[in-house]
C-alpha cells in the first residue's frame, strides 16, 4: 500500500512545538499515495538526524520508539507483511546508528520472525546478517556466526550472489576482530570475487577494499593499506555513501598517524568526523575520538588526550562495545605513563587486558602488553617489563604482525637483561 503526507516536517516548525508532537502530527496526516513507505521513513529519519543535536541520542531513540508505536497502531490493518518487515529492518538500522544494539537486534529478530515463507527469504537474508553484525560488535562471536551461517545458507539456496558477498564481508570483519587475519583475508577475497561480477556490487566492494586496507595497516603494510583505501574512496563516492566515506577517511587517518604524518592524519580525521556527524553514526564518532588521541599524545597534550578518551569511553559504555572500552584503557594507560602516574597506568592496562581476554581480541591485548611493558621500563622495573614484552611478542607472532614483533624485540634488547 502506498502513502504520502499532506505536509512535511521542517526545521522551522521546531519552535513552540515538541519534536514528538510534530512527528505525531506528521504521521496522523499520511494517506495512501504514490510516494509509499520509503518516503515516510526517510522523512522521519531526516528529522531525527538533522533536528536533534548529536548529544541527544536518547531523544532520537525515544522518538523512534514513539514513531514505530504510532505506525503499527495506526496502520495495523493496512500494512502488508512485506511492508512491516521493511519497517522493522529500517528501525533496526536506525537503532544501530543511534547506539542501541539491543533494540536493533530486537527489531531484526522481529523481522526474522515475520519471514515465515520463501517469498520473504531476501528480507530474511538481510535480517540475519544485520543481527549477526550486532552480535559481532558485542563480541558475541558464536551468536554472530550462527546468524551469518543462516543467512549464507539462504543466499546459496536462492542464488542470491550479492547477499552471499555481504555475508562473507561480515564474516571477514568478525575474523579480523578475533585476530584470525588469514580467515579475514580469505573471506574478503571471496566477497570480492562475487562483487567484481555484479553491477550492483560497487558499494560492497568499496567496503571490502576499506577492510583490506585496515588489515594491511595492522600488518605494517602502510602503502598497501593506502592503495586499498584509494580503491575504496571512488567507489563510495560513486554511490554517494557518506558513512562509508567517513569510515575510509578515518582509516586513512590512522595509517598516517602510524606513519607519524600528523598533518595528513588530522586532515583525514577532520573529514571523517564531519561525515560521521552527517551520517549520525555514534560508534564511528567514538572511534574517531579515540584514534585521534594519537595526535595529541604526539604533541604531549595530556589534557586533550584524556578528554577524548573519556568522551569515547562514555559512548562505548552506552554501546556495550567492550573492545572499544579496552582501546580506551590502552590510551589512558599511556597517558598516565607519560604523567608518571604508575599506579593509575597499571590499573588501566590490567583492565584493558582483562577485557581483551574476555572478549577475545588478541591484537588489542598484544598492544596493551606492549604499552604496559613500556610503562614498567619507564619505571625501571625491567624484569616485569620483559614479561609484558614477551607476552606481546607471542601474540603479535600469532597474528603474523612481524613489524610489531621486531619493534617489541628491540625494546626487550634495550632492557639489557
Amino acid at each position: 500500500m502506498n502513502r504520502k503526507s499532506k505536509k512535511s516536517i521542517s526545521k522551522e516548525q521546531a519552535s513552540g512545538m515538541s519534536i514528538q508532537t510534530q512527528v505525531r502530527e506528521f504521521l496522523a496526516t499520511v494517506e495512501p499515495a504514490e510516494t509509499g513507505w520509503n518516503a515516510i521513513l526517510r522523512e522521519i529519519q531526516s528529522y531525527m538526524i538533522n533536528l536533534i543535536e548529536e548529544k541527544d541520542q536518547l531523544l532520537k531513540i525515544q522518538l523512534l520508539d514513539s514513531s514505530l508505536s504510532h505506525i503499527f497502531k495506526q496502520f495495523s490493518t493496512q500494512l502488508t507483511k512485506a511492508e512491516e518487515i521493511e519497517i522493522r529492518l529500517w528501525a533496526g538500522r536506525c537503532y544501530e546508528n543511534f547506539g542501541d544494539g539491543d533494540k536493533a537486534v530486537e527489531a531484526y529478530q522481529a523481522a526474522i520472525a515475520l519471514c515465515d515463507s520463501r517469498e520473504f527469504n531476501n528480507q530474511k537474508i538481510n535480517a540475519l546478517r544485520l543481527a549477526g553484525n550486532i552480535f559481532s560488535i558485542k563480541s558475541e562471536w558464536r551468536k554472530a556466526l550462527k546468524q551469518y551461517q543462516g543467512s549464507l545458507n539462504l543466499c546459496i539456496a536462492e542464488a542470491e550472489n550479492l547477499g552471499e558477498a555481504q555475508v562473507y564481508n561480515s564474516m571477514g570483519i568478525l575474523y579480523f576482530e578475533q585476530g584470525e587475519f588469514h580467515k579475514a583475508s580469505e573471506s574478503w577475497h571471496k566477497a570480492l570475487e562475487i562483487t567484481d561480477q555484479l553491477e550492483a556490487g560497487t558499494r560492497l566492494s568499496a567496503r571490502i577494499y576499506n577492510n583490506l586496507g585496515a588489515l594491511a595497516n595492522v600488518q605494517g603494510k602502510s602503502q598497501e593499506a593506502l592503495a586499498n583505501y584509494g580503491e575504496s574512496i571512488p567507489r563510495f563516492e560513486k554511490v554517494a555513501n557518506i558513512q562509508g566515506l567517513a569510515e575510509v577517511h578515518h582509516n586513512i587517518a590512522m595509517t598516517y598517524a602510524d606513519l607519524k604524518d600528523w598533518s595528513e592524519a588530522e586532515l583525514h580525521f577532520n573529514k571523517s568526523s564531519q561525515l560521521a556527524r552527517e551520517a549520525g553514526n555514534i560508534r564511528l564518532q567514538a572511534n574517531i575520538k579515540i584514534n585521534r588521541v594519537k595526535i595529541y599524545l604526539a604533541v604531549k597534550d595530556w589534557r586533550m588526550s584524556e578528554a577524548l578518551c573519556k568522551q569515547a569511553l562514555k559512548s562505548y559504555t552506552e554501546l556495550q562495545d567492550r573492545l572499544g572500552e579496552a582501546e580506551v584503557c590502552k590510551f589512558l594507560g599511556v597517558i598516565h605513563t607519560n604523567k608518571a602516574e604508575w599506579k593509575t597506568a597499571r590499573y588501566h592496562f590490567q583492565q584493558g587486558i582483562q577485557l581483551t581476554r574476555r572478549f577475545k581480541n588478541p591484537l588489542t591485548e598484544a598492544e596493551l602488553h606492549y604499552e604496559y611493558g613500556r610503562m614498567l621500563k619507564e619505571k625501571k622495573n625491567n624484569k616485569s617489563a620483559k614479561k609484558q614484552y614477551e607476552q606481546a611478542v607471542n601474540l603479535f607472532t600469532q597474528l603474523n604482525a612481524m613489524h610489531q614483533v621486531k619493534k617489541t624485540k628491540q625494546e626487550i634488547a634495550e632492557l639489557g637483561l
